[in-house]
């Protein structure tokens, strides 16, 4: 219970993370769409930008997870050195979290009034 409430946090935390990036990214996105982008170019610019940092970090969560687990089987009764399944599913699950976490902010950016965004600096 207290491994699924951990990864419902760690998705809680990755989403507001990407989330917050591309609000970040407005005045960007804005300028962006003013000198002629298409809505599809902003969307998967935007998109790999994000999965990109998401899948390094899952890379060094993957990589710090095996070391860590390796040390702790050593001092734990009963515990695995690798448990892929598990990793599996987690990696699967931050992944899906950060894709839903650009792709909504993503699209809305699409919608940005250009010439607004550009007037507010």
């Amino acid at each position: 219970m207290f491994a699924t409430l951990a990864v419902l946090l760690a998705n809680a935390g990755i989403y507001a993370l990407v989330a917050h990036g591309l609000q970040a990214r407005r005045h960007e996105i804005g300028v962006r769409m003013a000198i002629g982008a298409r809505a599809g170019e902003v969307v998967r610019l935007l998109m790999r930008d994000s999965l990109r940092a998401t899948g390094l970090g899952i890379v060094v969560g993957l990589a710090a997870a095996s070391v860590t687990s390796r040390l702790l089987s050593s001092q734990l009764y009963e515990v695995g050195t690798i448990d892929a399944p598990t990793y599996t599913v987690v990696a699967l699950s931050f992944t899906a979290c950060a894709t839903l976490a650009a792709l909504l902010p993503a699209l809305r950016a699409t919608r940005i009034d250009a010439v607004r965004t550009l007037q507010e600096d």
